[in-house]
């Protein structure tokens, strides 16, 4: 379930409470599957009416994105004053998509461009372009000298308002593990520290409800096997949090590893998720993560995308 409807349920949490018995909407839910067996026997336990509603609405935020539409039409015919309340989308719907978008930002420590970073805006749109566009299993690749801007191009293209209302919704850091001096510093100081050819982004990843999923920034760097595995477990992590994923791998080498995040991205959740690779220099990165989903990559070598030949979009 998506940021912005979960928001919807939690304003009217209270309303809910007061006003809806579980006992008149439950039969539909579980034909739907967006309660368990189990889920009911949990619900059945709390004592009083209010509290089995409270748990109900616990539940929901974690189910899949369908979840949402089927409760509210569960509580069409007995509630129809919740059900128009949680489908509107008026003013306080658009608040709640700026709120969301902002904290998301704030939260999760999306770097703002360097204050020397020239805008390009005719290439920003060409990279928001070939993104709206990407089919799973292809990728979109910037490719430029060291130095020329390529993190700072991806992410300005992904931290765009009017592109992020219907996409991105939080957004979440990683540490890159080959640069452990660079994830000291950001703790210490909250931001991303400049490396020595002014890249100045790392490892932000954003979830968003567009691609119905979640966006990860993944900076990747000179990596070992070892190295590399860790990225790709860090990623399975954060997508076993994801609302209405319920899978859990655990792997001990590139192979397995792969295939488990093939298995996360056909999810419903996740199925037009996307993954950013920054700072790719090997095609031993792009063949662990051809993983069906879609992909951005910004690397100075393109020789790297020859193990995808034929599905992916060159920028230059």
């Amino acid at each position: 379930m998506d940021t912005v409807k979960r928001m919807k349920i939690q304003h009217l949490r209270e309303q809910i409470v007061q006003d809806v018995t579980i006992e008149h909407i439950i039969d539909y839910l579980i034909s739907k599957d967006v309660v368990s067996e189990d889920e009911y026997e949990l619900i059945k336990q709390e004592k009083t009416r209010k509290d089995r509603t409270r748990r109900l609405l616990d539940i929901l935020p974690h189910k899949s994105l369908e979840a949402f539409d089927h409760f509210v039409k569960s509580l069409e015919d007995p509630y129809p004053w919740i059900s128009s309340q949680l489908q509107s989308n008026g003013p306080q719907t658009y608040q709640m998509e700026e709120r969301s978008y902002f904290d998301s930002l704030l939260l999760g420590g999306l770097p703002q461009p360097p204050p020397n970073n020239i805008s390009r805006q005719e290439k920003m749109e060409d990279v928001r372009g070939c993104l709206s566009s990407l089919k799973r299993g292809h990728y979109v690749v910037l490719h430029g000298m060291t130095g020329t801007g390529k993190s700072c191009l991806a992410a300005a293209a992904l931290d765009n308002k009017k592109t992020n209302n219907r996409t991105f919704q939080q957004v979440h850091w990683s540490t890159d593990r080959s640069k452990k001096e660079t994830a000291k510093k950001r703790h210490n100081t909250g931001r991303p520290e400049a490396t020595d050819d002014g890249d100045k982004l790392r490892n932000c990843s954003i979830e968003e409800k567009g691609y119905e999923g979640a966006v990860y920034w993944l900076s990747v760097g000179d990596v070992n096997t070892d190295d590399l595995l860790c990225h790709m477990t860090d990623l399975m992590e954060k997508l076993s949090h994801h609302p209405g994923v319920d899978l859990q791998c655990n792997c001990t080498n590139v192979r397995a590893a792969r295939e488990c995040l093939r298995r996360y991205f056909t999810t419903d959740s996740l199925r037009k998720g996307l993954l950013i690779l920054d700072d790719v220099k090997s095609s031993e990165i792009m063949d662990a993560f051809d993983i069906g989903c879609k992909i951005l990559v910004t690397t100075k070598d393109s020789e790297v995308m020859k193990t995808v030949e034929g599905r992916h979009e060159l920028i230059q």
